[in-house]
């Protein structure tokens, strides 16, 4: 493949991690909310603007219009903005890491659908059964025609085996430790175990250890700041998603067990 030809699909690439950054704030704002993310088109929240494509550019539009709406002034969430860099950062620190193949964009969606879970779960302790079905349809149907397309059918069959694994164990967590995690983690625990388990069964383990290891350390500095107890709830969504990033970058280079 030329440097021209590579050139111009890691720019296309980077661009639709932009694209999916935004739209990502739409199913942010809307799904909780029992909107439709289709229709009607992105408008002010406060005075129903409806907004032109040159106010939808990614990050850029947020600076030029100083974070205010054109039409009414009122001041966006810098959230916004936020969620498009911090998309674009993963989809190219993914691409850093895993190189410029398919996989890699299997793993950037997947990775676009646990910021969007996360940032939902931050805000109303919840994480939307169509944010985590959409996920798992879209990285096992890519990873299906991937497998089909290089007749291997072998990651398709172990990442099956390690979703349903992860989605056992935090079920019974579930079953066990009541109101430790909440349903929708488990559920999302499966499009973890299989998008992860892609790269093996050690970036799954990493992501278990890492998942419990930062919620453990975030709740014992709340219990230092004096901001929380044993049974303070957390949203778990969020730090789960730490846990399945860094085992996809840190893949076989540590072996926290084994």
């Amino acid at each position: 493949m030329s440097g021209a030809i590579i050139t111009v699909i890691v720019t296309a690439y980077l661009f639709a991690g932009l694209a999916i950054g935004s739209f990502l704030n739409v199913v942010i704002y809307r799904v909780p909310r029992g909107l439709s993310v289709i229709s009607p088109p992105s408008r002010c929240s406060n005075c129903g603007y409806q907004l032109k494509p040159w106010d939808n550019i990614p990050i850029l539009s947020y600076f030029l219009l100083r974070g205010r709406c054109r039409s009414c002034g009122v001041r966006f969430g810098v959230s916004y903005v936020v969620v498009e860099a911090l998309n674009l950062f993963l989809w190219a620190s993914l691409l850093a890491r895993l190189g410029l193949t398919f996989t890699t964009l299997i793993e950037a969606i997947f990775s676009s659908v646990l910021l969007a879970g996360s940032v939902i779960d931050i805000k109303t302790r919840t994480i939307p059964r169509t944010v985590i079905y959409l996920g798992i349809t879209m990285v096992v149907l890519l990873t299906s025609a991937d497998s089909i397309f290089r007749r291997d059918y072998n990651v398709l069959w172990r990442s099956l085996l390690l979703g349903t694994i992860s989605f056992l164990i935090f079920f019974s967590i579930f079953v066990f430790s009541k109101n430790s995690i909440g349903f929708g983690d488990v559920r999302l625990s499966f499009l973890i175990g299989f998008a992860v388990g892609i790269y093996g069964y050690q970036p799954v383990i990493d992501f278990f250890y890492l998942s419990f290891a930062s919620a453990a350390l975030y709740g014992l500095v709340l219990i230092i700041r004096s901001k929380g107890g044993r049974k303070t709830k957390i949203a778990f969504g969020p730090f789960m998603a730490i846990g399945a990033y860094f085992g996809l970058m840190l893949l076989n280079s540590i072996h926290i067990l084994g």
